[in-house]
């Protein structure tokens, strides 16, 4: 199975977990399971350049706080550190012009 994300920042391409949304109910239902992680995925920026600016925020927003996680985390190590650091500063230095 293959996922090809389409916002940045949720992992939902690495994750056991996912939401789904019942339009007409406006309700939400999760499930988890490894059968939902993914063998592959498909990373294509330019499937996020239409997306509206508030969705591109709360998602980058979603980003940094997977970062901040990681940097914060008790398991911490030397490289998740140095790529959660990574991950913040290009989220800092991208966001703008994404965003605009």
């Amino acid at each position: 199975n293959i996922a090809i994300p389409t916002t940045a920042g949720t992992g939902s391409e690495t994750t056991v977990a996912a939401v789904v949304n019942c339009p007409n109910t406006h309700l939400k239902y999760a499930a988890t399971d490894f059968v939902l992680v993914p063998h592959h995925a498909v990373l294509l920026p330019e499937l996020t350049t239409s997306l509206p600016p508030h969705i591109t925020a709360t998602t980058a927003i979603d980003a940094l706080t997977h970062a901040i996680e990681a940097l914060l985390s008790i398991n911490c190590m030397t490289f998740s550190q140095n790529r959660a650091l990574e991950a913040c500063a290009l989220i800092f230095d991208n966001l703008p012009t994404a965003y605009s």
